[in-house]
C-alpha cells in the first residue's frame, strides 16, 4: 500500500504542475488544480502517518479529513463549465463538512497529544461520524455533478466525460467504501483488514489523476483513443463507412442547410452573428462535435439558422461546414504545436477524431488545403523549428 500512496502522491502533484503550465487550460481548470492538489495533501498525509506513526490506533482508524472536498470541488467544476459567469465562492457552503472534518480532525490530534486515553476515544467518535459522513457526501456530490453534466454540458463533450469519469471514480469509491463499512459493522472483518478497502481508495484516486492528465494536458478524449485503436488494429475495416463519413464532411452547403435567396440583414448585423458565434464556438468547442449541422449550431447559438447561414455566406463567405472545418483544423494546429513543444508523441487519428473530423482522409485533405502541408509533414516541420531554437 505504501508503494500505492507514494506513486500516487506523485502522480497528483505531476497533474497540479502539467494542469497549471497548460496554456490550454480554461477558468474552471482552476477547481480541477485544487483537486489534484487535495488528492496530493490526501495522499501525503496517508504517507507519514503509514511511515512515521507507529500507533496501531492511529495508523487504521484515522480518517483524513481532505476527502470531504473531493465531490464539491467537482460539482462546482460542473457548475462552472455550465455557466462561465458563475462564482465558486457563492457556494461556499458546500464545504461545510470539509470544515466540521478539519475541526474534529484537529482536536482528535490535540486530544492524543495529551492523553491517548481520551484521545482514542474521541479518535473513534471522529473516525465513525466522519466515515459515514464523507460516504453520504462522496455519493450526493458526484451525482450532483453528474445530473449538471449530463443536463447542460452536451454541447462540451470533453468536460462532460471528464465530469463522468470522475464522478465513477468516486461513487466506486463510496461504493467500496459502503460495502467494508457494513462487513465491519457486522463485525466479520477487524480494523486492520480494512487495510484492503484503503488500497483501493487511494488506487482509484491514481486513476483519476491519471484521468484529468489525459484529458486535460494530453488534451486526448479516451473514446477516441478507442476509436484509434479499433481504427487501426481491426482488418477489413468498413470502406463504404469512411466513404460515407468524408462525404458529410466535405458536402457543399447547398445540399445541407436552407438556401439564402436574397440578403435579409444588415452588415452590423451580420457582424455581430459572426461575433456571437465565434464567442460560443470558442467557448463550448460544439465544433469538436462530428455530428455537428445546421440545425444543431444554430439551437446552440440562440441563432436562427436562417439568419447563421445568410451571415456565413454573405458576411464570412463561406459554407457552414468550411468554416467548422477550419476551427477544426485550427485546434488540431494549436494541440500539435503544444504536444509538440512537450516532446509528446501525436496520433493523427486520434487527433482527427478529437477535433470533430469522422475520417483521417478528410482531416489531411483539409489539413493540407488550410496549410499546404499533410498533418504529418506539418508535424515534422514544427518538430525541426523547435531542434533549431534548442
Amino acid at each position: 500500500m505504501i508503494y500505492v500512496i507514494a506513486i500516487g502522491t506523485f502522480q497528483a502533484f505531476t497533474a497540479v504542475l502539467l494542469l497549471w503550465t497548460n496554456r490550454l487550460k480554461s477558468k474552471a481548470d482552476a477547481l480541477l488544480i485544487l483537486l489534484l492538489l487535495c488528492i496530493a495533501a490526501h495522499l501525503a498525509t496517508k504517507f507519514y502517518i503509514y511511515t512515521v506513526v507507529s500507533d496501531a490506533h492511529i495508523r487504521f482508524q484515522m480518517n483524513t479529513f481532505i476527502g470531504f472536498c473531493y465531490g464539491p470541488l467537482l460539482y462546482l467544476y460542473a457548475l462552472k463549465n455550465k455557466d462561465e459567469s458563475f462564482i465558486p465562492a457563492s457556494r461556499w457552503y458546500v464545504f461545510i463538512p470539509f470544515i466540521l472534518g478539519a475541526i474534529g480532525y484537529l482536536t482528535v490530534v490535540c486530544v492524543l497529544e495529551f492523553s491517548l486515553q481520551a484521545g482514542y476515544a474521541a479518535l473513534q467518535i471522529y473516525n465513525q461520524t466522519s466515515t459515514w459522513s464523507m460516504l453520504a457526501a462522496g455519493t450526493f456530490f458526484p451525482l450532483l455533478a453528474l445530473n449538471v453534466a449530463r443536463k447542460y454540458l452536451q454541447q462540451k463533450p470533453q468536460e462532460r466525460q471528464l465530469i463522468e469519469w470522475i464522478s465513477y471514480c468516486l461513487l466506486t469509491i463510496s461504493a467500496v467504501a459502503h460495502v467494508f463499512q457494513g462487513i465491519h459493522a457486522l463485525n466479520w472483518v477487524e480494523d486492520k483488514d480494512l487495510i484492503f478497502c484503503r488500497d483501493i481508495v487511494y488506487s482509484i484516486l491514481l486513476i483519476v489523476c491519471f484521468i484529468i492528465i489525459r484529458y486535460k494536458y494530453v488534451a486526448v478524449v479516451p473514446t477516441a483513443t478507442v476509436h484509434s485503436i479499433y481504427s487501426e488494429t481491426v482488418a477489413g475495416r468498413d470502406k463504404q463507412e469512411q466513404i460515407s463519413a468524408e462525404k458529410a464532411d466535405l458536402i457543399d452547403i447547398r445540399e445541407q442547410s436552407s438556401p439564402v435567396r436574397r440578403t435579409q440583414l444588415t452588415t452590423t448585423e451580420h457582424r455581430e452573428i459572426m461575433d456571437k458565434l465565434e464567442q460560443h464556438l470558442q467557448r463550448t468547442r460544439i465544433f469538436t462535435d462530428a455530428d455537428l449541422n445546421m440545425d444543431k449550431l444554430a439551437g446552440s447559438v440562440g441563432i436562427s439558422k436562417y439568419h447563421l447561414s445568410e451571415a456565413l455566406n454573405s458576411y464570412a463567405s463561406k459554407s457552414f461546414y468550411q468554416f467548422i472545418n477550419e476551427m477544426r483544423i485550427e485546434r488540431a494546429i494549436q494541440q500539435m504545436q503544444f504536444m509538440s513543444s512537450k516532446a509528446l508523441p501525436v496520433n493523427v487519428l486520434t487527433l482527427a477524431f478529437d477535433c470533430g473530423f469522422k475520417a483521417k482522409s478528410s482531416f489531411n485533405q483539409y489539413f493540407k488545403k488550410i496549410t499546404g502541408l499533410t498533418p504529418t509533414a506539418y508535424l515534422r516541420s514544427v518538430a525541426e523549428m523547435r531542434a533549431e531554437t534548442l
